[in-house]
């Protein structure tokens, strides 16, 4: 979830703030343990807030006597400020961080801030979303190139066969052509190649009865002699 909040880029969000709400005097976006991701504010680049608390069961904030109606929450950040944020939850209300900003400890207005930050919290959401759609599709294009290349691999070894079979093909025929025979086979048992070629100028009187000789007795006696 960090990693892809990582890969937003917030600074447009922050010019959207800034014209919605110019009395924040920070924004920072926080992991779903309330880590900060990012903040146009040094400071709060290295905070965790520890009063955003999570419920992993069901990841809805537990700092309940803080939340105001509609879901946006407050913890104290130090110098009279307060932190108001609102979770940003994906398609299964699963909470992947959280969209805040600082504002002065006399802010009250809660009523007025919750569209703000839903507003905030939904245009965060929907990059996050895409961008998670986006790294799925890489992932997926990685593994269809790695198949792809598995494929073109494979027909390469098998034309590489075929045109093995066609010289081995080409063998046996010269056979009979050089060596005036009518007849040549060539058998590689443990390879599963069985070729045979005949003779245009002699014709073999029962090549059928020759070969099934040739290999379940002479193919025999050659290996063990």
């Amino acid at each position: 979830m960090r990693t892809i909040l990582n890969k937003i880029k917030f600074d447009r969000h922050q010019r959207l703030l800034d014209q919605l709400l110019p009395d924040a005097l920070a924004f920072s976006v926080c992991d779903e343990s309330g880590q900060s991701v990012w903040s146009n504010n040094e400071f709060l680049r290295s905070q965790k807030f520890k009063g955003i608390e999570v419920d992993s069961a069901c990841g809805l904030e537990t700092a309940v006597y803080r939340r105001m109606p509609g879901g946006v929450a407050w913890t104290a950040c130090g110098d009279g400020h307060r932190f108001w944020y609102l979770r940003i939850a994906d398609e299964q209300y699963v909470t992947v961080g959280f969209v805040g900003v600082v504002l002065a400890d006399s802010f009250r207005d809660a009523e007025s801030l919750q569209p703000i930050m839903d507003c905030m919290s939904d245009q965060v959401c929907r990059e996050y979303l895409l961008i998670a759609e986006l790294s799925n599709m890489a992932e997926e294009l990685t593994e269809r190139y790695e198949e792809l290349n598995l494929v073109y691999d494979t027909e390469d070894q098998v034309a590489q066969y075929a045109e093995g079979q066609e010289a081995l093909k080409n063998l046996v025929e010269r056979c009979c052509e050089y060596m005036d025979v009518a007849y040549a086979v060539l058998l590689l048992k443990n390879k599963s190649v069985s070729i045979q070629a005949h003779s245009s100028k002699s014709k073999l009187i029962e090549p059928d009865y020759v070969y099934q000789q040739l290999r379940d007795i002479v193919y025999n006696w050659v290996c063990i002699t």
